[in-house]
């Protein structure tokens, strides 16, 4: 399996991540323009900043670097958001930066997603850290959701950010709870 071959196809029971096009600038944008709950910068001002952005992307995907994935129904051509899967060129870590869904998507998908990304990089790449991320102090509903996944590890704190980690051992510690569950278990094509 080539983690940079652009027509892999990882799946879960709930959703397929694959690998994005210039033809997504367009949802991505308005994703991140109009999702009112979402902690992420607002770095473009429009599509064309978008779709330059993607074409920059394309390189460090070239250079295995980073992978920006689309996340759809595992069912259905629906796309729910997006996610990119980073710092692959560390022989250690990797991370992941970006998670944005639509409102409309299911619960079940935000989970769903950071476990595959989890299972992609202790398993498949076999790395030992995820991150470090800074989580923003508003994204309070972020934080909690990885506090109830339990994996989560708290670097620092200041007034601003929640600097995390996760660890491969405290990924293996919970994800037989989750996989029991119907959560983050990959089928790759």
């Amino acid at each position: 399996m080539d983690l940079f071959d652009s027509d892999l196809k990882i799946s879960t029971n709930h959703i397929s991540l694959e690998h994005v096009s210039i033809d997504d600038a367009q949802m991505i944008f308005d994703l991140r323009i109009n999702h009112k709950g979402s902690i992420l910068k607002r770095i473009n001002s429009n599509v064309a900043e978008q779709e330059a952005y993607l074409i920059k992307y394309f390189d460090r995907f070239k250079n295995f670097e980073e992978i920006y994935y689309s996340i759809k129904n595992v069912n259905a051509n629906q796309v729910y958001g997006y996610v990119r899967l980073t710092e692959l060129n560390n022989d250690f870590k990797f991370s992941y930066e970006s998670l944005i869904l639509k409102k409309s998507a299911p619960k079940v998908v935000s989970l769903d997603v950071i476990l595959a990304i989890y299972k992609i990089g202790f398993e498949l790449i076999a790395r030992e850290i995820c991150g470090p991320w800074v989580i923003p102090i508003e994204g309070e509903r972020i934080l909690k959701l990885h506090n109830k996944m339990g994996m989560i590890s708290m670097l620092e704190k200041n007034k601003k950010y929640n600097i995390c980690i996760v660890s491969k051992s405290n990924y293996k510690k919970k994800i037989n709870f989750f996989e029991k569950l119907g959560l983050g278990t990959l089928i790759i094509n």
